[in-house]
């Protein structure tokens, strides 16, 4: 024992000779966090080839996982699957060297080229033309081949964004994907008592009602009839969900925009629309004289009964006493709606202000034709509330034995960049779970913008990818491996730029910018997914109810990252940048940062911490069963298998996928996490 304790009082001593001596120790400025031990190292062997050889690797701990080793691809040729397995690993062809010491994305074109010519030989089956296409308003998915494609991000001392020869690429193959179009209904609301939190509607279209006839059927809602009280109907010709009204007192209705500039819903004789439990129905309107003028009956509510007037000026609705139309209902907000007279459309407008339960223009009068859903609508039959959703989610979100909560979470069913149809990228989903530290500044910032600016960015480079498939025309745009190559090439460096472009402007702008967070985020464009991740929150992809791949944290003791750390001018000590941070890569944490971004000269060579994403491409396929993102709080009591199957497990007994995340959340902590716990779980396929 007092040999022990010897040689750990000398550890110690030298630590902090090490961390008083360093040139940027003096820049950092965070507490200090206590050391861990570090457990002995464990060995597991992987198939890397695809053809069944293993190979052994160590790690650092015995109860982390870590992604299989990916191989440098520069060095082996083309092998075909020695046993026609359509997911083992496809090499890419020699890369010239001239090539290879341009960037990793040039890899693409050399595969491109190369694929086209020998490829179909050697893999029959992958020109097959069986394509089915997107739509904005439509969830089919591109038929394809299953491809994977990674950017192990920069090579040590290389500037964030930068060329690297050391980022790495392979390709897989699948069986392909065959699905309808289809929507999720969730719930807006939590329903007491019941257990089905969602419903998917096919082709065949539904009918909502109160009565057990209906395929969704509320009998708890009171101002439902028991027959179809709303019909949602398929159009193949328009690829399209519609919602139909079939003339019931608090039919079908469809929840206007937020903001004073919506003006997607113009008011004239007939408008009905619904605040809280009141309807208001347009019974007199005259937009074209000096002083407009409109009167509206208030048919259900509170004031059922009465009539209000709106002149020019306009009105506001809600609960408090000082809107012009003030009704005391404690479903409105204090301030809820707002009526609005455009004077250079000569045109009344009603628009949400930001209110809890929403506004809703309900289908009747000049709105009583069959409405057109599109992902993220919100709407409402009789009082009970849905969303339209491309897949079924649950989440969790837990702050365990932490005083605060620094988590936060992102689900965007669709970034609504309709001109992406053109390259089968439609219907665009973007989730994310960020685990902050130091704060909930830099997690809460990313939750508000990090989905905004990727939108952007695809929005930016979507004329080059158009014309990137009309070039590739007129092959098949799911098996045109050309026109794939190059639009992931194009996709991937616009994700990174968002990435650091949010990254930057985080620093800049905030009160706060020494605080940090996590990324982990999965983009679903059409059929193909981008698993893109920064730090040590993970996203796992479950397959044939199966581990199918999972995303590699940043460690700061992975042997790449270590390696650029050093590089950097910094080191690793106790498992932590510096002894202090326990990333590697993040959002945030400008101390770790200082000398790169210009903020004070500093000694630093480069970012000791970056925000540079680490990015897989996935074709998804028909036997994807769900997609599971969770922070660390998560994945430092479970491992990625066993997380796999408590999901299976939990969602065999119930099929309910938020229920799965809360018990989940509710194991880790019993099992001894001490962080926050957020998890988001989607689901790809009812294998169930």
């Amino acid at each position: 024992m007092q040999k022990e304790e010897a040689q750990g009082m000398e550890i110690c001593e030298k630590t902090s000779t090490l961390r008083r001596n360093h040139p940027i120790f003096g820049l950092l400025r965070r507490k200090q966090t206590p050391p861990q031990v570090t457990p002995p190292a464990q060995t597991y062997a992987v198939d890397n080839l695809g053809d069944g050889s293993l190979k052994t690797n160590t790690l650092a701990t015995i109860d982390e996982e870590r992604a299989p080793s990916k191989v440098d691809l520069a060095s082996l040729p083309i092998q075909p699957s020695p046993q026609n397995n359509t997911n083992q690993t496809v090499i890419n062809p020699p890369v010239p060297p001239a090539l290879r010491s341009q960037g990793p994305f040039n890899l693409f074109e050399e595969v491109a080229s190369n694929i086209s010519r020998s490829l179909s030989g050697l893999l029959p089956g992958l020109f097959d033309k069986d394509h089915h296409h997107n739509n904005h308003h439509s969830t089919s998915q591109n038929t394809s081949k299953n491809v994977m494609a990674q950017s192990n991000g920069d090579a040590p001392g290389s500037a964030p964004g930068s060329a690297c020869s050391g980022a790495k690429h392979f390709l897989a193959t699948g069986p392909k994907m065959h699905c309808a179009c289809r929507l999720v209904l969730k719930f807006a609301t939590l329903i007491d008592g019941y257990d089905q939190p969602s419903f998917v509607i096919s082709e065949k279209g539904c009918t909502v009602g109160k009565g057990p006839s209906n395929l969704i059927s509320i009998p708890t809602d009171s101002c439902m009839i028991d027959g179809p009280h709303a019909l949602i109907d398929f159009d193949p010709q328009q690829k399209a969900f519609y919602l139909r009204d079939t003339g019931q007192a608090f039919g079908a209705a469809v929840q206007i925009g937020k903001g004073l500039q919506d003006r997607d819903w113009p008011l004239s004789l007939g408008c009905a629309f619904s605040a809280g439990n009141s309807v208001l129905v347009v019974d007199s309107i005259d937009c074209l004289s000096s002083d407009p003028l409109m009167w509206v009956s208030i048919t259900e509510g509170p004031l059922k009964g009465e009539r209000r007037k709106v002149e020019r000026e306009g009105a506001s609705l809600g609960r408090a006493t000082e809107n012009s139309i003030s009704i005391p209902d404690r479903e409105l907000s204090r301030r809820h709606s707002e009526v609005l007279f455009d004077q250079a459309l000569k045109q009344f407008y009603v628009c949400d202000v930001g209110s809890t339960n929403g506004t809703y223009m309900q289908l009747v009068g000049p709105y009583s034709k069959p409405y057109k859903l599109s992902l993220q609508d919100n709407i409402l039959v009789g009082r009970t509330c849905f969303s339209i959703n491309r897949f079924d989610y649950g989440l969790s979100e837990e702050v365990g034995m932490r005083r605060t909560m620094e988590d936060r979470y992102s689900i965007e069913q669709d970034l609504g960049i309709e001109d992406l149809a053109a390259v089968g990228m439609c219907p665009q989903t973007f989730i994310a779970v960020y685990d902050g530290h130091g704060g909930p500044q830099a997690s809460t910032y990313l939750w508000e913008n990090l989905h905004v600016a990727v939108t952007t960015a695809l929005t930016a480079v979507s004329e080059e990818l158009k014309n990137i498939a009309a070039a590739c025309a007129p092959l098949d745009i799911a098996d045109n491996s050309a026109m794939q190559a190059a639009s992931s090439r194009i996709v991937i460096e616009a994700v990174r730029k968002s990435y650091h472009e949010t990254d930057q402007m985080f620093i800049q702008t905030s009160n706060y910018p020494q605080a940090g967070s996590t990324a982990t985020a999965a983009l679903i464009l059409g059929q193909r997914m981008f698993l893109i991740n920064v730090g040590d929150s993970r996203a796992l992809l479950c397959r044939n109810k199966k581990l199918f791949v999972a995303t590699e944290d940043h460690k700061p003791y992975r042997e790449d990252e270590e390696a650029r750390i050093k590089q950097a001018g910094g080191f690793v000590v106790h498992r932590r940048v510096m002894g202090e941070l326990a990333v590697s890569r993040a959002f945030g944490d400008s101390d770790f940062k200082k000398g790169f971004l210009n903020q004070e000269p500093g000694h630093l060579k480069g970012p000791l911490i970056t925000c540079d994403p680490e990015i897989m491409e996935i074709y998804l396929q028909a036997n994807d069963d769900f997609l599971l993102l969770a922070c660390d709080g998560l994945f430092d009591v479970y491992g990625n298998e066993e997380a796999i199957e408590f999901v299976i497990q939990e969602m065999t007994m119930h099929h309910n996928a938020h229920r799965t995340c809360e018990n989940l959340s509710r194991k880790a902590i019993e099992k001894g996490s001490r962080d926050n716990i957020t998890i988001v779980l989607i689901i790809l396929n009812e294998w169930w």
